[in-house]
């Protein structure tokens, strides 16, 4: 008995340390689990951040190249400018006649040409405002195909998790039903023991019963032979008495 309570100390003992390194790996695949997802979630601010400097970032260079554009057109007016009163003085000097229609000719060409400059920058604003729609539902579309592409990452790792935990759920509940059965089959051995002990001491004693009862016979037909024997040592002394 002390035999089998030492050995199911030990294997109590064993099984108290195998279910705490379990614990211990599940503590830690847990931590770990817990840092990948503060960790996502952190890039995740970061790149939020990024995108928002980097919309900021475009638009200061788009309001730039604006103004430098503005710039390089009111210089390119002037210096026009500047050549077209060049070519009205030299031709007020040569004919003056032909001063004021050369003076509407040029008006005209400048107003024109200011025209189709105005048109070509309108133009030029639409099309950069077409660009601009474009590029925006472009990064959009890249924002929600990267989204769409993180959330499938996302749920293929939930599912994983999932998966996980399930299957250590699965081996916590086979091993806690292992032990069940484990401590069923305990008990079952040790009834089956005490059993087979009854069985053997009821039939040791049925054993040694027999073996008492036979020699209680034989002890009594020894008591009664010596007895009959004794008498009838007794009776011939006594007839050998009698005769002498």
């Amino acid at each position: 008995a002390s035999t089998i309570f030492c050995q199911r100390l030990f294997r109590a003992n064993r099984l108290m340390k195998a279910q705490k390194q379990s614990y211990e790996d599940l503590k830690c695949s847990t931590i770990l689990i817990q840092r990948l997802f503060r960790a996502n979630r952190l890039m995740r601010e970061e790149k939020s951040k990024y995108e928002t400097l980097k919309s900021t970032t475009i638009f200061c260079q788009r309001l730039f190249r604006a103004n430098r554009l503005m710039k390089i057109e009111a210089q390119r007016y002037t210096e026009l400018k500047a050549s077209v009163v060049r070519i009205q003085s030299i031709f007020r000097a040569n004919r003056l006649m032909k001063i004021e229609r050369q003076r509407y000719e040029n008006l005209k060409s400048s107003v024109v040409f200011i025209q189709q400059l105005f048109r070509a920058k309108r133009l030029m604003k639409g099309e950069k405002r077409k660009y601009e729609s474009l590029k925006s539902s472009t990064i959009v579309c890249q924002r929600l195909f990267r989204a769409n592409k993180l959330a499938r990452i996302e749920r293929q790792r939930y599912n994983l998790l999932k998966a996980s935990t399930i299957f250590c759920q699965r081996l916590f509940r086979a091993n806690r039903l292992m032990n069940v059965q484990k401590q069923r089959y305990e008990e079952l051995k040790s009834a089956t023991i005490v059993i087979q002990r009854l069985f053997r001491a009821n039939r040791l004693m049925k054993i040694e019963r027999q073996r008492y009862e036979k020699l209680k016979f034989y002890t009594v037909l020894i008591q009664r032979t010596f007895r009959a024997n004794f008498e009838n040592i007794r009776s011939r002394r006594a007839a050998i008495r009698i005769q002498v």
